[in-house]
């Protein structure tokens, strides 16, 4: 995993906060699994979203269906990410 700089885990635990309150409740029936819940990265010079499914993905396999749903998570109107940007991430088994 990527290093979380001092002011981010400010924003993390900020995110975190409205993650347990329930505020980022997504009832989609997608090809993922059940949603299980969210975790939030920051992205790191270099990554792509293609890169951190990769990453973030422990079994292997297609990529396809982690990729468009971190897509969706994150309302990404385009594959175009940057440095400091805050994802969430679904939760993999």
């Amino acid at each position: 995993m990527r290093e979380i700089r001092p002011w981010g885990w400010l924003i993390v635990l900020f995110i975190m906060s409205f993650l347990l309150t329930g505020f980022f409740i997504h009832n989609d029936n997608s090809q993922m699994e059940p949603n299980r819940g969210t975790v939030a990265i920051v992205v790191a010079a270099g990554d792509t979203v293609w890169s951190i499914a990769k990453e973030h993905q422990e079994h292997g396999g297609d990529l396809r269906p982690l990729v468009y749903e971190i897509g969706r998570l994150n309302d990404l109107k385009s594959p175009i990410i940057y440095p400091g940007q805050i994802l969430l991430l679904p939760v993999l088994d």
